[in-house]
């Protein structure tokens, strides 16, 4: 149940929202980022960037430098799950001019690190985005075994091979179907290029992808305006 009205300024007094990035307090009713941040130029992509994946493109609001390095490990490791909401707020704006979709799905984690973690960051990412798109969320995807972390290997041919195989689609939801691919970082494309092979061999009529972070090129492509725009 919600605080009554009244108790609202008061709750924002005593527990005050923090910023998404950096963790200090913001003031402002509904808002995630703090003006420091908002202004002091947040590692943004360049707007209407595409990264190329085996077999389609991708789009990632950030590069994965800090603060967001920071707010993805509390995302991902520190059972923050309800950052969800706000860091889909960037993906959506990053998906604008992509070609058309009829439905958002997910890079899946094993059941095994479900166990361990409790939720699958890629899926709620998934879910937070697909409503602010108004777009169906469907499973195409299942994790066939457990592969070791990405992190634990440096090339992309290392990367390539731990995850062959490692996925399967589910024909049924993919069959004809346009896709929008959710994962949480872009690394070396590895990870998604295997899902994306697999959601053409079902049947997919075209796949895109979308992450939260980019990992590697920072300040190489930032354009003029990225320190003050996406603020939300």
């Amino acid at each position: 149940m919600s605080a009554p009205t009244w108790a609202e300024p008061l709750l924002r007094l005593f527990y005050p929202a923090r910023c998404l990035f950096c963790q200090k307090p913001v003031t402002g009713k509904g808002e995630t980022v703090c003006p420091l941040c908002r202004t002091g130029g947040l590692p943004f992509t360049p707007t209407g960037a595409r990264f190329a994946v085996p077999g389609g493109v991708c789009v990632a609001p950030f590069y994965y430098v800090e603060p967001v390095r920071e707010l993805m490990h509390r995302y991902k490791f520190r059972g923050r799950y309800k950052l969800a909401e706000p860091m889909a707020a960037y993906m959506a704006d990053a998906a604008e001019g992509l070609p058309g979709f009829d439905l958002v799905s997910w890079v899946p984690v094993s059941a095994k690190r479900l166990r361990q973690r409790g939720y699958d960051q890629a899926q709620l990412l998934a879910r937070a985005l697909a409503g602010r798109l108004w777009t169906p969320l469907v499973p195409t995807l299942r994790k066939t075994r457990d592969a070791p972390p990405q992190t634990g290997f440096n090339t992309p041919e290392a990367r390539r091979t731990n995850v062959s195989g490692a996925f399967a689609a589910l024909p049924k939801a993919v069959a004809d179907k346009r896709i929008l691919l959710v994962d949480d970082i872009l690394t070396t494309g590895a990870t998604l290029g295997a899902c994306v092979e697999c959601l053409y061999q079902a049947g997919a009529r075209s796949v895109v992808c979308a992450a939260f972070a980019r990992a590697g090129d920072f300040g190489s492509k930032t354009n003029e305006d990225s320190a003050v725009r996406r603020g939300k």
